[in-house]
């Protein structure tokens, strides 16, 4: 009786694992970048640029004609449930009809959607993920470069250190290599004007 039911229970553990695993593949194959394909039973003008993104933090957002969405979303039991942030604040079930890795078919009531994860999308999809990783370094190192120098003096002058650092640059060099470069600046003004007077002379 004993080994019954610990033979029950440990198909039921596994079964229970088993969907759990089950539902976050699902989870994990939806979020992706999607372009409407189709619109059945509302009257919309679909665009190239028409998009819908489930995003890995479980938010979305999307355009479709002069319609743009934002908000959070989750699957129930074959319904994509949409949570809506703007343009209102209410909740839409979309029931999934078909889902494969590249399209998904949704229906609310007599409409229903047709998206396709193109090329594109995935284009789209890698550049963000770039972006998102790079930003953080992007904006330290922005916060350096473009650092207003006055600020510490109580100054708000919008000075950038990049531009006194070139400027310093210039200046040291142009002093340590004995101001070179102002002969050969004369030097490509010349070259820059001569073709030119050749131009002329041979009208």
């Amino acid at each position: 009786m004993r080994s019954i039911f610990f033979q029950f229970f440990f198909h039921f553990l596994l079964f229970f694992q088993l969907s759990v695993l089950a539902a976050n593949d699902t989870i994990v194959s939806i979020q992706k970048e999607y372009s409407y394909e189709s619109v059945i039973g509302l009257d919309l003008d679909i665009n190239p640029t028409d998009f819908l993104v489930l995003d890995e933090n479980q938010s979305f957002h999307y355009q479709v004609g002069d319609i743009k969405a934002r908000g959070t979303w989750s699957l129930r039991k074959g319904y994509l449930e949409f949570r809506y942030n703007s343009p209102v604040d209410t909740i839409r079930y979309f029931k999934i009809i078909e889902f494969t890795k590249k399209n998904i078919i949704l229906s609310e009531g007599d409409v229903q959607f047709k998206l396709t994860h193109r090329f594109s999308n995935k284009v789209s999809m890698f550049s963000k993920r770039i972006n998102a990783n790079f930003s953080p370094i992007v904006s330290v190192i922005g916060s350096v470069i473009f650092y207003d120098i006055t600020q510490p003096f109580g100054g708000s002058k919008n000075i950038p250190f990049i531009v006194v650092w070139l400027v310093f640059g210039a200046l040291f060099f142009t002093f340590k290599m004995d101001f070179i470069n102002l002969p050969f600046l004369l030097q490509r003004g010349y070259q820059i004007r001569d073709p030119f007077r050749r131009m002329w002379r041979s009208w």
